[in-house]
C-alpha cells in the first residue's frame, strides 16, 4: 500500500476521534487498507503525521491487548 495512501486514511480515521495506532490498524485492516490488524501497520506513518504536525499525542489510553498504556492520537484541526 502507498505511504500516502495510509497516511491519509489515518487522518480519516482520526476524524472520527481519538484512537491509538492498533485502533487505527484494526478499523483500516477491517476495510483491506492493511495487511494485518498491528500497530506496525501505521506507526511509521503516524510518526510522519506527527513530526508534521498533522496528528498530536494527546495521552494515553488502556490497551488491554498489551496490558500497557499508549499513545492516543489526535487529528489537529
Amino acid at each position: 500500500m502507498d505511504k500516502q495512501v495510509i497516511r491519509n486514511n489515518i487522518l480519516n480515521e482520526l476524524s472520527y476521534g481519538n484512537m491509538t495506532a492498533r485502533e487505527i490498524a484494526v478499523v483500516m485492516h477491517r476495510h483491506g487498507l492493511v495487511a494485518e490488524p498491528t500497530r506496525q501497520q501505521v506507526q511509521p506513518r503516524l510518526t510522519e503525521l506527527t513530526q508534521e504536525g498533522l496528528v498530536e499525542v494527546i495521552g494515553k489510553r488502556y490497551d488491554s491487548r498489551t496490558d500497557r498504556h499508549v499513545a492516543l492520537y489526535h487529528k489537529v484541526e
